[in-house]
């Protein structure tokens, strides 16, 4: 075995013990809303799912406007963009208008979000299915096991361009909402799951706010929230106190660029309004019980930074 497939093999067998007892906790989930009751009625309780990813769990392509035989590239996630932060910052950051309230993509590129209903895109974010780019595969690959479930017919992808917030992805209600119903109708009028993960919570939380009590009760079983900050997140305040958004997954420092496709951050003033407690002495106590000691610095080194910028 060459030294490549010897590396892939051992990362996948790794990614593999990392999520396996995740996916068993998850496909207990699904099970849960797909009981086994008799052979002549399996295919009956069961419903077909649809995945909605978090930050960056999307391809995104590109392509440049300027030239006529340019066609669209992959560039989320692609390992090659990443040894040219600069440029890859330049092409996918959105430049924010304040008066309109709304953002824009570099006008000499076209980035888009391809794949919707389908689960490749949000299957693996790179064009190879190894390790550095699985994202829902492991989930999808232990659903698939089951007869029942099949790529883009009870098993879909709802990918959207997740540098924007869900007011600016209005397109998102009406597609999932479609998604949904031609599921529904695709397996014999059976309800879907829908399971999210991380803001795609916030998605589709705003979603099904959206939806009338009697949609929901004929076209979603049930929803599976995995990783969602419905109540924020500790990384945001401390992102926006350090500006480092991406260092805990890239701690090279060649990729501190990547901030910067934050177009306009809040400042630390506006986010901790001296009326409004955030720290209860309970709160604090919970979190040095749930945090070792270098998270815990990391946590309070970006409150001190916040504090001093100020």
């Amino acid at each position: 075995m060459r030294t490549s497939e010897l590396l892939v093999s051992q990362s996948d067998r790794f990614i593999d013990s990392k999520y396996d007892h995740f996916l068993q906790f998850l496909i207990g989930l699904i099970s849960i809303v797909n009981p086994r009751q008799s052979e002549t009625s399996l295919v009956q309780n069961k419903h077909p799912v649809i995945l909605i990813p978090g930050d960056g769990g999307s391809r995104a392509y590109v392509r440049l406007k300027t030239s006529p035989i340019s066609s669209p590239r992959l560039m989320w996630l692609t390992l090659k963009f990443f040894v040219l932060p600069n440029y890859f910052t330049n092409v996918f950051e959105l430049e924010f208008d304040r008066k309109l309230n709304k953002s824009y993509d570099n006008e000499n590129y076209e980035i888009t979000f391809p794949g919707w209903g389908d689960t490749y895109s949000v299957e693996y974010l790179d064009s190879y299915p190894h390790c550095f780019g699985s994202y829902f595969s492991p989930i999808i690959r232990a659903l698939v096991e089951d007869p029942f479930f099949k790529r883009n017919i009870s098993v879909h992808g709802a990918p959207y361009d997740f540098r924007r917030a869900p007011n600016e992805n209005q397109w998102f209600q009406k597609a999932l909402t479609q998604l949904i119903e031609d599921t529904y109708q695709r397996n014999g009028l059976s309800p879907v799951v829908l399971v999210a993960h991380s803001m795609g919570n916030l998605y589709t939380h705003s979603f099904l706010r959206a939806q009338t009590s009697a949609w929901k009760k004929k076209y979603v079983k049930a929803y599976i929230a995995v990783s969602g900050p419905f109540g924020g997140t500790v990384k945001a305040p401390k992102t926006c106190a350090s500006g480092k958004s991406t260092q805990h997954i890239l701690k090279f420092v060649l990729f501190t660029t990547f901030n910067h496709m934050v177009p306009f951050p809040p400042t630390p003033y506006h986010l901790f309004v001296p009326s409004e407690v955030y720290i209860s002495s309970l709160f604090a106590i919970t979190i040095c019980m749930a945090l070792n000691r270098h998270q815990v610095h990391l946590l309070l080194g970006g409150f001190v930074l916040a504090r001093k910028r100020t």
